[in-house]
């Protein structure tokens, strides 16, 4: 990015943009791990700048979308679907999309596919290169074999379950950084607002995604916080009328001790620099603290060389065992979605090509065993 737009467009674009994403340092992270949609941008280019190659994958795109293989895979969907760039969700919050798809794969009563209160215990690895998991559910431990097992929880918590299957994987694993990082949901009255806040003058409310702070310029003016989503702005069923409710996020890799503070002391911190940055000069009142949440391992950070851990993992993952999480797949939620949906299909490929040999093999031990004995 310094290379072809200047050090002030890393500094006041990609540093916040890094920060609200990965809560990490843009000088450490890898850029082909990382920031892969800018990576691939700059493979496409001929002339190997990013923008030019911005102006090929929009075209590619364009026939993507119109493809029918495409409005196939996605159906009903398509038309649902928000435009690039923008935000989306669901009128219920993402809950409803686990709940969603819950009730679909569960609509046959004797097929319950999906499993909720159900704690995963142990991993045995068989001969057969088929798999038992062991689990601790309300009705007791419950052991269930299968010839594929997928683990899609952070590097942290699947490594315990790798010592006995894939040990050297699991140790790999442990080299992933998470940093802490805080959610604190705040909620003010809008006539608190500051006047030059986007939106307010026109419309007396908040208009945008949110913002994010450069980290020198968060320095200078003693803000932590590393960004703030408007959710009242995006979602307006979310507050009362007359509320602004926010969504700040505060911590990560250049600011770890947030991970010892106090609920309350976070709550506070963030509380002031939202009044640096969009209230109005001495406004005294009190925000309204809707929810806090520490994370004290959060987000995995792609460092230089997250690409060939990522590697070195699966060179030690043994067959039949497939490993993902957002330590592989990207942070962002649709990352997460798109790499389940086509992991889905390599796992299902994977199990459906296990039984054919499983039942290839059955056939030829029922054939030799009915073979006359020679003469």
């Amino acid at each position: 990015v310094t290379r072809y737009l200047g050090e002030e467009t890393f500094t006041k674009v990609i540093d916040p943009f890094v920060s609200g994403v990965y809560a990490g340092d843009p000088q450490k992270l890898a850029i082909r791990a990382a920031l892969k949609k800018i990576y691939a941008l700059e493979q496409l280019s001929s002339t190997g700048g990013f923008i030019p190659g911005a102006a090929v994958r929009i075209a590619q795109k364009q026939e993507e979308e119109n493809s029918e293989q495409f409005k196939k895979e996605w159906r009903e969907g398509v038309g649902l679907m928000p435009p690039g760039g923008s935000l989306g969700s669901f009128k219920n919050g993402l809950m409803q999309m686990a709940e969603a798809t819950e009730k679909v794969l569960n609509k046959d009563s004797d097929k319950q596919r999906v499993r909720v209160g159900w704690k995963l215990k142990d991993v045995k690895k068989h001969d057969d290169n088929t798999y038992t998991a062991v689990f601790s559910t309300p009705e007791g431990d419950r052991a269930l074999k299968a010839p594929a097992l997928a683990i899609t929880a952070p590097a942290h918590r699947a490594q315990p379950f790798l010592e006995n299957v894939a040990p050297k994987a699991g140790e790999i694993l442990s080299k992933i950084y998470y940093p802490p990082v805080a959610s604190v949901t705040l909620a003010y009255p809008r006539e608190a607002l500051r006047d030059d806040a986007p939106g307010v003058q026109e419309t007396g409310r908040l208009q945008g995604f949110g913002h994010l702070i450069p980290r020198k310029a968060a320095y200078k003016a003693g803000v932590r916080t590393l960004g703030t989503i408007w959710s009242s702005s995006l979602f307006p069923t979310r507050a009362p009328e007359g509320y602004e409710m926010l969504l700040c996020y505060i911590g990560g890799s250049r600011d770890v001790g947030i991970g010892d503070m106090a609920e309350a002391d976070i709550a506070k911190q963030c509380d002031q620099d939202i009044r640096k940055v969009l209230l109005k000069p001495g406004w005294s009142g009190d925000a309204k603290t809707l929810g806090i949440r520490v994370w004290p391992r959060a987000i995995p950070q792609y460092e230089k060389g997250h690409l060939d851990v990522l590697e070195e993992i699966a060179q030690n993952t043994p067959e039949g065992l497939f490993l993902g999480g957002n330590y592989k797949t990207g942070v962002a939620f649709g990352d997460c979605v798109d790499y389940g949906i086509q992991e889905a299909k390599t796992i299902s490929s994977y199990v459906k090509a296990q039984l054919e040999k499983a039942a290839a093999t059955q056939s030829a031990e029922g054939l030799k065993a009915s073979e006359p004995l020679a003469a």
